[in-house]
């Protein structure tokens, strides 16, 4: 019980010295620690947004030797695979990462980023929505990340099918400072919009939002709790049988993160983002997505982002093991 108090008085940001929290080795939930934390989770983009070996070099040295990595469907094992996940683009193109919003829990992160590649004279050619977990070591070390981005709409952006946005400056998003209850309980509704699907319930979750909630998704924004519950109903027929799963809720202040896998069979005609529409195959696909959401003083919703990859279900790259013959 002594371990389980340490790491609770961790969470609501006490200064003392604690010890590990149970099962973790070596860990100690301190504020440097969780300084660190926040300050290794903010160097990775701007060191990969540098494109040169240097700035690889300089992220490899933040992560574990056996750093487990899962970049939109590809998963590797170890530095020299993380290293060459983020090396710089070919043919004299500019990739960025622009964090958006960076979440820290203990020792995990989650980070909400614009996906920029432009030519050398800035010419804009993709821009999508990066979502990351990052997991930190006894040490902060990097140990695990999971980068989630948006493929189907990359494409459609190249094919002129989706429109670019505008090229504008990217800032991080402020953090309110709320008491440890607040973020608690936010935690709990941001886990509720899962549980809510799984009961076939999607149109509870308008309710935990505004009237005039902001969604974000897929490149465009809209308004309104019909927009946000649509991001629950969209599969609903092309993939009658898709479950949600939470793996990670995250919550800092006025904010709360989840990531999460879906999974389900394509069993009708799906859409895909540039319009193309493809016939069933019967085939079950496993996918991973994050959401952002921005809670009001009142406890509701008012800025929902989520990244994922809508043509995920067409892709080879998340077909999913069936768990019976």
């Amino acid at each position: 019980m002594k371990s389980a108090l340490a790491y609770m008085l961790a969470l609501v940001g006490s200064s003392t010295k604690l010890e590990e929290p149970i099962g973790t080795s070596g860990l100690l939930l301190n504020d440097e620690y969780v300084s660190l934390v926040a300050n290794h989770s903010a160097s990775f983009h701007p060191n990969f947004s540098k494109n040169t070996i240097q700035g690889v070099r300089a992220n490899a040295a933040l992560v574990t030797p056996d750093v487990d990595s899962f970049f939109s469907g590809l998963s590797g094992l170890g530095r020299v695979q993380f290293a060459q996940a983020l090396a710089p683009p070919p043919g004299g193109l500019r990739a960025q990462f622009l964090d958006r919003l960076i979440i820290v829990e203990g020792n995990t992160a989650a980070i909400l980023s614009a996906s920029r590649i432009t030519t050398n004279t800035s010419q804009l050619l993709i821009q999508t929505t990066l979502a990351e977990t990052m997991i930190f070591d006894k040490d902060a070390l990097l140990s695990r990340i999971v980068s989630i981005g948006e493929s189907g709409l990359a494409a459609a952006q190249q094919t002129g099918a989706a429109k670019l946005p505008s090229v504008e400056p990217i800032a991080l998003n402020p953090i309110a400072n709320k008491s440890a209850g607040y973020t608690f309980k936010i935690k709990e509704k941001a886990a509720q919009f899962n549980i809510n699907f799984n009961n076939q319930n999607s149109s509870a979750n308008g309710l935990l939002a505004t009237e005039d909630v902001t969604v974000v998704s897929d490149g465009r924004n809209s308004t309104g709790r019909a927009a946000l519950v649509n991001l629950f109903t969209r599969y609903n027929t092309s993939i009658p049988d898709l479950v949600q799963h939470d793996e990670f809720v995250l919550g800092q202040g006025n904010w709360a993160a989840t990531e999460y896998i879906f999974q389900g069979t394509r069993n009708s005609t799906f859409t895909m983002l540039n319009g193309t529409e493809v016939k069933p195959n019967g085939v079950q696909y496993r996918v991973r997505g994050m959401r952002f959401m921005r809670f009001n003083d009142a406890g509701l919703v008012d800025l929902f982002w989520q990244a994922a990859d809508n043509d995920a279900f067409v892709n080879p790259a998340y077909l999913a093991s069936p768990i019976f013959a």
